[in-house]
């Protein structure tokens, strides 16, 4: 890290009301996907500037039940995805039956059948992916690490 930069930190009563409320907002959206993904996707063109682009890490922070980076998939290529979202074990467990999600996406585009867990699915699938409940200042990954970051809120 670069010793300009200064990385806040959050006091624990904030973030505790700040993953309270997070966790509220999943579990009304979780089914519907109503978390601006598409609204993003459009807003960036349908991502066509990374078309046919090959990338060797991606890192969603704050990925969500869903992720935006279902949109950004059918655009390139990869070999690992950073997942992080410090409610990723609730993700993990719930049981996402919308076809719109990013897992049934996935589970679609890699292997037919329908998705019942996170963890199952990207292990069945064989995608490398690295799941991740640290806070955003804490995030454990070096400089340079990653191909593409993407965070939206």
């Amino acid at each position: 890290m670069n010793e300009n930069h200064i990385i806040q930190k959050i006091d624990n009563n904030r973030w505790k009301q700040a993953q309270e409320f997070e966790l509220k907002f999943a579990r009304t959206a979780i089914e519907s996907d109503d978390d601006w993904n598409q609204w993003w996707y459009e807003k960036f063109n349908r991502y066509s500037i990374l078309n046919k682009r090959h990338f060797e890490n991606i890192l969603e922070v704050g990925c969500g039940p869903h992720t935006n980076i279902r949109y950004i998939l059918p655009e390139i290529t990869f070999d690992k995805i950073w997942l992080e979202d410090p409610l990723i074990q609730f993700y993990i467990t719930y049981n996402l039956n919308k076809s719109n999600s990013f897992f049934n996406y996935l589970k679609t585009k890699f292997k037919k059948g329908k998705i019942n867990y996170l963890l199952k699915t990207f292990s069945e699938l064989k995608v490398k992916v690295d799941l991740s409940s640290s806070k955003l200042e804490d995030l454990p990954y070096k400089d340079h690490q990653m191909d593409i970051i993407h965070c939206y809120r």
